[in-house]
């Protein structure tokens, strides 16, 4: 502040005697203004990682009371890292310069951080005047640096994808951030661009990387057969700013074969091999079938490869010795299934596995079981008496017919006395059981397809006397049944003094004999199902039993 007057007071004089003067007087203060110099203040900029920064004078906070302009800047000190500029040379000395905006930084490539440097400064008013001394404090802040890549070519086989991958374009980021996308400028001319399992679009970013890749057309091949243009784009989503280039040169391979899904036509309860002019096969390079290869193998059925159980991953290359079996009387469509892979004559496998359905188509079962209800009559029946009822047992029939027939040996020896009306076995003649006890018959049972099961029967005549005592059978067991060795007694009042064993055809195998410690001995007969005859005084009985 300044004036004349700038301003005044007003005072008396005293003397040594302590007189005051009777007058007042008035001291007028008249200031005379002089050149203030400008001030400032610390301050601080924030400029980005790797930009070359040029100043303003409004970097460098300037205040004068004197309303005095601007007149420049002072650095007092220089940078101790990054390139300060004015006019385009770098400042390495304390200097004056007059227009701040000449002035520029650059800090270290790639280097960043909050108070990355300082340097000291005056402002000077247009009087030449300076203020007194400041910082100025740089803050760097990070950006993300785009990463780069470099074209490259690939060798590739024909109908073999080939997976983009950072390594093959040899993908670099200063920071360190990995390849998370590429970006296609165009689609290639030949061949595909897949995602995942979708083709790529142009001018759209893939990620993750991993799973874009490029398959040449179908059995095409060919040096320089495709160029894709791409750029490269790191986590931080940065794309390259250079698009770069990749040609695929595809080499020929051989093809892998080639097959279909087919359904195999098996009968019930056969055993049959595969045909290979039934099994679908093609193959690009013209190579012929060889054989297969087994992945999974049917559950309700035997495969069998040469007589052996078949296994999975094994080639097997004779289709005529491998073999199918459905479960026993077991049959529909799509009953049971496998899976295979074909091989051609280079060796070559499909890579895809094919299914084979097993339709099974029903046959006719023959009878499997043949009963009588009875095989005892009693002596002096009438012609024409029932003996007992036939049941055959069939599992896809339910209507039968029964025959005598002629059998190779002596089952069939007493045919002619018998006859089958219906199911019924009837006698033709007068049966005496003193002149023949025991009759051997063979008869046969007919399914609705004319398949037959036989089986031998033993007719026995029973007299007065011993249908009395019939009830007395249970009073003794045999044991064991199937016997190996030896045959044991057990009984509960019965005296058994003697037995007879005779083959279900009437041929007696031992002659009545005595019986010692309720055991026989039977190793030297063979296996088979005999009768045996036990006798108690005047009675006898009669057992079933099987040599093992």
């Amino acid at each position: 502040a300044y004036g004349t007057p700038f301003t005044s007071a007003y005072f008396k004089v005293n003397d040594s005697q302590n007189q005051l003067s009777n007058s007042v007087y008035q001291l007028k203060f008249n200031i005379l203004p002089v050149a203030d110099a400008p001030f400032s203040s610390d301050t601080a900029i924030n400029i980005n990682e790797d930009e070359n920064y040029t100043f303003s004078a409004w970097d460098f906070p300037f205040a004068d009371v004197d309303n005095d302009l601007f007149g420049g800047v002072y650095l007092n000190s220089v940078p101790t890292k990054g390139i300060l500029k004015y006019d385009g040379n770098p400042v390495s000395n304390p200097q004056e310069i007059s227009n701040p905006e000449m002035l520029t930084f650059l800090p270290e490539n790639n280097v960043f951080g909050e108070n990355y440097v300082q340097f000291s400064f005056k402002v000077k008013d247009a009087t030449g005047l300076y203020s007194s001394l400041h910082n100025l404090t740089i803050n760097v802040l990070p950006v993300n640096d785009l990463p780069v890549a470099q074209s490259f070519s690939k060798n590739i086989f024909e109908d073999q994808p080939y997976y983009f991958n950072a390594k093959d374009m040899k993908y670099s980021d200063i920071e360190g951030d990995t390849l998370t996308g590429i970006y296609f400028d165009a689609l290639p001319s030949r061949g595909t661009l897949y995602f995942g399992t979708k083709p790529v679009q142009e001018q759209k970013v893939y990620s993750p990387v991993d799973s874009v890749y490029f398959i040449s057309n179908l059995n095409e091949y060919g040096s320089s057969y495709a160029t894709i243009s791409f750029k490269v784009v790191d986590a931080e989503q940065g794309m390259s700013e250079n698009s770069y280039q990749v040609t695929f040169h595809v080499d020929n391979s051989p093809d892998a074969p080639i097959s279909a899904d087919f359904s195999a036509v098996f009968y019930e309860d056969r055993l049959q091999n595969f045909a290979q002019l039934d099994i679908p096969f093609m193959d690009a390079d013209k190579n012929v079938f060889k054989g297969v290869i087994l992945t999974q193998l049917p559950q309700r059925g035997q495969l069998l490869y040469d007589k052996q159980a078949a296994a999975i991953n094994t080639e097997y290359d004779d289709l005529s010795l491998l073999t199918y079996q459905a479960e026993k009387d077991a049959f529909g469509n799509a009953f049971d299934s496998l899976k295979w892979k074909v091989v051609d004559n280079t060796g070559l496998a499909s890579e895809s596995d094919y299914w084979v359905i097993f339709d099974v188509y029903p046959v006719n079962d023959p009878p499997y079981a043949l009963n009588l209800s009875s095989n005892h009559i009693a002596e002096d029946k009438p012609l024409g008496s029932t003996v007992g009822y036939f049941t055959a047992y069939d599992i896809d029939s339910e209507i039968f017919t029964y025959k005598l027939s002629n059998s190779t040996g002596l089952s069939d020896a007493d045919n002619k006395h018998f006859a089958i009306s219906g199911n019924a076995l009837i006698t033709q003649i007068n049966l005496d059981y003193e002149s023949q006890y025991l009759y051997s018959i063979y008869v046969s049972a007919f399914d609705d397809d004319n398949d037959s099961i036989s089986k031998s029967f033993l007719i026995y005549v029973d007299d007065v006397y011993e249908n009395a005592i019939a009830q007395h059978e249970n009073r003794f067991r045999i044991y064991p049944n199937p016997v190996i060795h030896s045959l044991n007694f057990e009984t509960s009042d019965l005296l058994i003094n003697e037995y007879e064993i005779f083959a279900l055809n009437g041929k007696v195998i031992i002659p009545k004999s005595r019986l010692l410690n309720n055991r026989i001995e039977l190793t030297q007969i063979p296996t088979g199902t005999y009768l045996l005859v036990l006798y108690s005084n005047k009675q006898l009985f009669r057992k079933i039993f099987v040599k093992q």
